[in-house]
């Protein structure tokens, strides 16, 4: 399986590029040393991610979309305006909007329609949605935890363009959750995530190689 990805990635002939759209919110759980993670919103970045750093270090981070702009709030015309994209199959409005969802940026959060709103995003082609759908799955948020179609949402997302799908693909391999162990094949993620602008790549790809 790591050979196919990688094969894949090796032939795609342009580099990753960011999607774009109305909304960016960000939630970073960043690993302490101490095992334990201390919340700070920021404002970049454009995807869910739960990875792990050699399964000792953790991040889940919230995101939305490339470009920041305010949050949507509950009742505001942004946020109608992304459920309204949504239903006429705008997938990256549906990535956007689950991000609200999952924020509570409507009201109460709701991790169930996020996870919803999220398989929409991937089957309409968002690699955001992608990614931030794999990390549901992984993490068992909003459904069932699935490690297979985890791992095969990271791959959807990674060769689509998503560093952070790279990084979290990577993780998996680096750690041997819902595969086989590879450290070659998570090099070459952490390195492809760290190379296509994801500082958690550049953190993972920092992390394994002081194990050498």
């Amino acid at each position: 399986m790591a050979n196919d990805i990688l094969h894949q990635l090796s032939t795609r002939s342009a580099a990753p590029a960011p999607e774009t759209s109305a909304t960016v919110v960000e939630l970073e759980s960043a690993a302490c040393a101490d095992g334990h993670a201390a919340q700070r919103p920021s404002r970049a970045g454009h995807a869910i991610i739960a990875a792990l750093v050699l399964g000792l270090l953790g991040f889940a981070w919230m995101r939305g979309s490339q470009h920041p702009q305010p949050a949507a709030h509950a009742g505001s015309a942004e946020s109608t305006e992304l459920a309204a994209r949504c239903e006429q199959s705008d997938a990256v409005a549906c990535n956007d909007f689950g991000v609200g969802l999952w924020r509570g940026e409507s009201g109460t959060p709701d991790a169930r329609a996020a996870f919803r709103v999220f398989v929409r995003a991937c089957d309409g082609g968002s690699a955001d949605g992608c990614s931030n759908l794999g990390a549901l799955y992984e993490r068992g948020i909003g459904g069932a935890a699935d490690l297979d179609a985890a791992l095969a949402l990271y791959e959807r997302a990674c060769i689509d363009g998503n560093a952070l799908g790279c990084s979290n693909l990577g993780a998996l391999y680096a750690t041997g959750r819902g595969t086989e162990r590879d450290r070659e094949a998570a090099q070459h993620l952490f390195e492809l995530a760290c190379e296509t602008g994801s500082a958690t790549g550049c953190e993972n790809l920092e992390a394994l190689t002081r194990t050498r």
